[in-house]
């Protein structure tokens, strides 16, 4: 399957961060039976020991289709072996006033600008005729950033297709984490993602609306072949989907994947040291020689993929 390196970030915005934004946070709640262990060769999830201390980096997909569960037994037993879950972001930080206020502010454009005055006119017209055969409301596409317009509607396709944010698979951790009463950290905050959205600048942000408006199945398409390799513990796969798929735009990677990955380390070893730790992040944070699993492993770990 071809698809360019800006269908690769979207996709690993949607598919593979926990970037929940206005759209997750308003996903209905849904039961998930993660109990029974389904029939797989090996589970995204490996094993992380080092000094007598053991714990697991699992890889994350933010919006799932159903048939993701029942998840594998491996899962559920690091799970219940766990002291601490250790996730990316809470996207449910974004409820609070305060934090709303500020998505809404670098989300929206401020009262007198709109987003026709900051794209093309056609571009402006296809993007009104998506939002309206999408059922969202035209007077809030109009006042959307760039970047909030192409996660949007790219969520809602994707959810047309099937895939739902309430089973998302770092959504089902905390959900459970919560009613076994176990701490939950964070690695970062739902904000400093939306920064790094930011960060891509205004040229990159246009054209991924523009890629968002070519082609409305392409993204579910994309995610349907990444879950198809997380189902079947293919890091190759993972890799292949969206760290190759980076290569043309290696800034990109750098500020998505690398640099956040070595923020990262730190904090993960920490949690290591005083606990079990369950660390639940985006698959694609897992794989390549710039990925969770190699840098732990250069820093004396065993990790074994479960």
């Amino acid at each position: 399957m071809t698809h360019t390196p800006l269908r690769t970030i979207l996709v690993s915005v949607l598919a593979v961060g926990s970037w929940g934004l206005a759209v997750q946070a308003q996903a209905p709640a849904r039961t998930t039976t993660a109990s029974v262990a389904r029939p797989a060769s090996q589970g995204f999830i490996w094993s992380v020991e080092r000094d007598g201390q053991t714990g697991w980096l699992l890889g994350s997909l933010h919006l799932v289709t159903p048939d993701a569960y029942p998840l594998p037994a491996s899962m559920e037993s690091a799970l219940q072996a766990a002291q601490v879950l250790m996730e990316e972001a809470d996207p449910d930080e974004l409820k609070a006033p305060e934090a709303a206020a500020e998505l809404l502010r670098r989300a929206f454009y401020p009262s007198g600008q709109t987003l026709e005055a900051h794209v093309s006119s056609a571009t402006y017209r296809t993007i009104i005729d998506r939002a309206t055969k999408a059922g969202l409301p035209v007077q809030i596409v109009q006042q959307m950033r760039p970047w909030m317009v192409a996660v949007t509607l790219a969520t809602v396709e994707m959810q047309r297709s099937g895939f739902d944010p309430a089973l998302g698979i770092d959504k089902h951790f905390r959900d459970r984490a919560s009613v076994l009463g176990m701490p939950v950290q964070m690695l970062e905050t739902a904000l400093e993602q939306i920064s790094m959205l930011e960060s891509l600048g205004p040229t990159l942000q246009d054209a991924l609306v523009l890629e968002t408006l070519e082609g409305a199945s392409t993204e579910a398409l994309q995610a349907r072949a990444l879950m198809g390799a997380w189902k079947a513990g293919d890091a190759s796969g993972i890799e292949r989907i969206l760290v190759d798929g980076m290569k043309d735009a290696p800034e990109v990677h750098r500020v998505l994947f690398v640099e956040r990955n070595t923020r990262w380390v730190p904090k993960i070893e920490a949690c290591l040291v005083k606990a079990r730790c369950l660390v639940v992040v985006g698959a694609g944070h897992l794989v390549g020689q710039d990925g969770l699993v190699e840098m732990l492993r250069r820093r004396g770990y065993r990790v074994v993929q479960q």
